[in-house]
């Protein structure tokens, strides 16, 4: 809020803006992660999960950087339609990866 208690419609887009990279970045932080512990074990089902974290990120990154754009362009508007995209492949992404590492041994 401002010294007059007035709220600045622009904080909360530039906050909208930060979470929706903060999530892209995480995302790839996971993606780093699948992919180090896929080459510690044979190249067969382990690079599945790998893989299948990237196209998550992928799809994550870009609806961040739509969003983004959308902000810094004055569309500010809540999309349920971005949010879906992301927790339907974040939810692909864990199940696909839960299922193949369990296939393959340590």
């Amino acid at each position: 809020m401002s010294a007059h208690g007035q709220r600045d419609p622009g904080l909360q887009a530039e906050r909208t803006s930060l979470a929706w990279r903060r999530t892209a970045l995480s995302a790839t932080a996971v993606t780093a992660i699948v992919a180090h512990q896929a080459v510690g074990r044979d190249w067969g089902l382990a690079v599945v999960s790998p893989v299948i974290a990237a196209c998550a990120t992928s799809i994550i990154v870009i609806v961040s950087l739509v969003k983004a754009r959308q902000i810094r362009g004055g569309r500010i508007r809540a999309s349920a339609r971005a949010t879906s995209i992301v927790s339907a492949s974040i939810s692909c992404c864990a199940l696909f990866v839960g299922l193949v590492g369990a296939g393959v041994p340590h």
